[in-house]
């Protein structure tokens, strides 16, 4: 409940590890909640992932690709868990 309604939630990675049903279930719920609260409560989210939509599960996906919600910000950056290795 408290990742819902939490003022600030920052969500690094989403879809980086290999999630359970529960756990993609789990993150669709707070994602929604904070999608439907975020106009009233003012409520933020800051959530990075390589993924790109189509990857993402469909109700996250939609939720994300409301421009009037969301701003895009693309990283054009080398990975820095990279460097060194090579």
């Amino acid at each position: 409940r408290a990742f819902c309604t939490v003022h600030w939630l920052i969500i690094d990675d989403l879809g980086l590890s290999a999630q359970s049903d529960v756990m993609r279930s789990v993150m669709d719920e707070i994602i929604d909640a904070r999608w439907r609260g975020a106009e009233h409560k003012q409520l933020w989210t800051l959530l990075t992932t390589n993924l790109r939509s189509k990857d993402l599960p469909p109700r996250i996906a939609s939720r994300l690709a409301d421009e009037t919600r969301v701003a895009h910000v693309q990283i054009a950056a080398p990975d820095y868990r990279l460097k060194g290795r090579g």
